[in-house]
């Protein structure tokens, strides 16, 4: 008796899931059918555009009943570019199911207010991006102007620094005993050549309402000036002492006592073995006779 009621359990259990195996079969072609009808529907739809009102009209309702168990096609949610397809069917069992299937029916795209908004938008972004773009290039030019500034003000202080320093080199030595030839007249004309030559190592010209003017004098031989007392004539001036460090080509100044401060410039056009001058033709330029007359005592040439 227990064995024939387990078997007979065993064979309803059996019996039940081949039911629901069919039903789940069953349920699932109809839902794919199902499906398939929104699918293609939605399709149809899609192929007649703006005339999807006409569509829905045209389409025979009654062949879904065919298709489907108590079949229904319905569409709502219909927008001027949207619809929704409902299809529904009731299974034997008395359930019933449905399938939605929605769909844009044509492309959306951006119409001329939304690209003109974004074209301001693009003219802001762009008027905010070139505005900060041109405040930082002012502060770069700003700051790399200055950076400029001081450094060509370094170079022109190097620059005066070192002709000052070497102002006065190679001009004759001033002492106690020799006039310098400083005293030689500013600003005239030596050896009446039409040259004005200062002696000043260091002058200011006044510019008036123009920029001032500062000039630096200097020589470039290898030892500095030297002054030496001459005696005798023009003609064959006599040396108190040789010309020790003196080359050829170097340039001589004569000029006189400070009470008498006339001066007259030549270069040594060639060096006698005792480093002296035996005569004025050694000289290439003749000294002039109204600046310096005669050498005596009181007389000076100078070299450098």
């Amino acid at each position: 008796m227990v064995a024939v009621t387990i078997f007979s359990m065993g064979v309803l259990a059996l019996v039940g899931l081949q039911s629901a195996m069919i039903k789940n079969s069953s349920d699932n072609r109809y839902r794919a059918e199902a499906q398939l009808i929104a699918q293609t529907h939605i399709a149809n739809m899609m192929a007649y555009g703006a005339d999807a009102a006409t569509y829905i009209a045209q389409v025979d309702k009654d062949k879904i009943k065919t298709q489907l168990p108590n079949g229904a096609l319905t569409f709502s949610a219909l927008t001027n570019s949207m619809v929704t397809v409902s299809v529904a069917w009731q299974v034997p069992g008395g359930n019933r199911h449905q399938v939605n299937a929605s769909s844009y029916l044509f492309e959306a795209g951006m119409s001329l207010v939304e690209l003109l908004v974004g074209l301001l938008i693009g003219l802001v972004a762009t008027l905010a991006i070139s505005n900060l773009f041109s405040g930082f290039e002012a502060r770069k030019r700003v700051i790399a102007g200055g950076a400029d500034a001081q450094s060509s003000g370094v170079l022109a202080m190097y620059y005066m620094q070192r002709d000052a320093q070497n102002a006065g080199f190679g001009l004759p030595l001033y002492n106690s005993s020799d006039p310098s030839p400083l005293l030689c007249p500013m600003d005239t004309s030596i050896n009446q050549a039409g040259v004005v030559i200062n002696l000043s190592p260091v002058v200011i010209v006044d510019g008036g309402a123009g920029n001032d003017t500062l000039r630096i004098r200097y020589g470039n031989p290898a030892s500095g000036g030297a002054s030496l007392r001459a005696t005798g004539n023009m003609a064959a001036p006599t040396l108190d002492g040789r010309l020790i460090g003196c080359q050829e080509n170097d340039v001589v100044l004569f000029h006189q006592t400070p009470d008498n401060p006339n001066c007259s410039m030549a270069r040594l056009q060639k060096l006698n073995p005792d480093r002296a001058i035996n005569a004025l033709s050694e000289l290439n330029t003749m000294p002039t006779e109204r600046p310096v007359t005669d050498l005596n005592g009181a007389d000076w040439v100078s070299w450098y």
